[in-house]
């Protein structure tokens, strides 16, 4: 590795003073109240940052623009060269001792900032590709305009599958909260779901794919269909089958989960309204729900943004976060199943005595939740859908002629 000219230096060395300034004017405005040794010790540690870059050491890598989208590093840690050497899985730079920001996290402490609260300036720092200007794109720059986000829990620990070369993902784990990159394992997919999308609501790729850890069980074809979704994309499904008018009342026919209807339908009218919207026209009514089995989708930055990011954060905390979607008593007026015979929904509101210790919480209630009204909260279409036209399916992805493999022939 070739050795950072005199003037990457200075660059690098200045954006080192500058964070420090930067995170000072943000987090402090009493500058005054800084001794004029705190300063020069700070001032003095930066510049020793600048004296360890030196001629030989592959101390700092910067990519070039003309590199290729790559597979995400199978590594816990945010933004960095995949496992091999190659290209970097974000347009991001890494520095010895500065790469993990040791330095800038050791001159911010003179100041009495402490790691926790540099996360922003760390990624900022961090994915400056040596030029100044950098400094003040999103903390986030993705190397690619497809974003794919599988949700996994322990799928792929002996390996990634061979579909996931070439293309730029972006992963949770799911077991251990002191790590890097942990998302609560509640929710299933959804919780994966919301999770990066409050995470990255500000700085969001062109266009995200959310899917399974097994996303051929579905649609044995999504892979090319990916590979084909067009610029234009707002919002389509990658799966294949439509449920067709399916009552809240579906559940009850499951053994042991009578008494959970009520508490299922509080969810989805809970989870609605955390986007300001109805789940029926009206308070009361039945919902019936036709929609595109097992969400997988694929979706723009500009259609996620339709919503607020607090939708997102009220919708992660219950699905994702919290032990119950939505805790507290159930208003009879607003709950359809309470009024009906307890026959036709398996009881009212006590559910079996072991529904939460088996974990059904998770799974029947907010993990379904969102699979059942994931069409109607991002892309605005009624809780009782009717299938989309192939002209309106096709208006998502480039036709057969321009991409073999394609849903759509023209």
């Amino acid at each position: 590795m070739q050795s950072l000219s005199h003037s990457a230096e200075r660059v690098l060395w200045f954006s080192t003073v500058l964070v420090l300034g930067a995170l000072v004017l943000y987090q402090r405005t009493d500058l005054g109240s800084y001794s004029p040794e705190i300063w020069l010790r700070g001032l003095g540690m930066a510049a020793l940052q600048r004296s360890e870059i030196k001629t030989g050491e592959p101390t700092l890598r910067i990519p070039s623009n003309e590199q290729s989208p790559t597979a995400i590093s199978r590594s816990s840690d945010d933004m960095h060269f995949d496992e091999n050497g190659g290209s970097p899985t974000e347009s991001s730079i890494k520095a010895s001792g500065l790469g993990k920001s040791e330095g800038l996290v050791g001159i911010a402490g003179l100041f009495g900032f402490g790691r926790k609260g540099l996360p922003d300036a760390e990624k900022t720092f961090e994915q400056t590709s040596g030029v100044l200007e950098q400094l003040t794109r999103p903390a986030t720059v993705w190397n690619s305009s497809i974003v794919i986000v599988p949700a996994l829990y322990g799928e792929w620990n002996n390996g990634w599958p061979a579909w996931t070369q070439n293309r730029t993902l972006y992963t949770y784990q799911r077991t251990d909260p002191s790590a890097p990159r942990y998302c609560q394992n509640t929710g299933y997919e959804a919780g994966v779901f919301l999770k990066f999308i409050v995470d990255f609501y500000e700085d969001l790729p062109d266009q995200t794919v959310f899917l399974h850890a097994d996303p051929f069980a579905h649609n044995a074809d999504i892979e090319r269909w990916i590979d084909c979704l067009s610029p234009d994309l707002t919002y389509t499904t990658l799966n294949t089958v439509f449920v067709v008018k399916r009552s809240i009342t579906f559940w009850n026919g499951y053994a042991g989960f009578q008494g959970v209807v009520p508490q299922i339908e509080k969810c989805w009218r809970a989870l609605a309204a955390a986007f300001d919207k109805p789940l029926t026209p009206q308070p009361g009514q039945e919902p019936v729900v036709s929609f595109v089995c097992c969400q997988q989708i694929a979706i723009s930055r500009d259609q996620i943004r339709r919503n607020p990011l607090a939708a997102y954060q009220r919708a992660y905390q219950m699905i994702g976060v919290n032990e119950r979607c939505v805790d507290g008593s159930i208003d009879p007026g607003e709950i359809w199943s309470l009024a009906q015979p307890a026959s036709a929904v398996g009881g009212h509101t006590e559910v079996p005595p072991d529904f939460y210790a088996r974990g059904l919480e998770s799974k029947l209630i907010q993990a379904q939740a969102m699979e059942h009204i994931i069409h109607l909260l991002l892309n605005d279409e009624p809780l009782d859908s009717v299938p989309v036209t192939e002209d309106q399916y096709c208006q998502n992805f480039r036709p057969r002629s321009q991409c073999p493999g394609s849903p759509c022939p023209r």
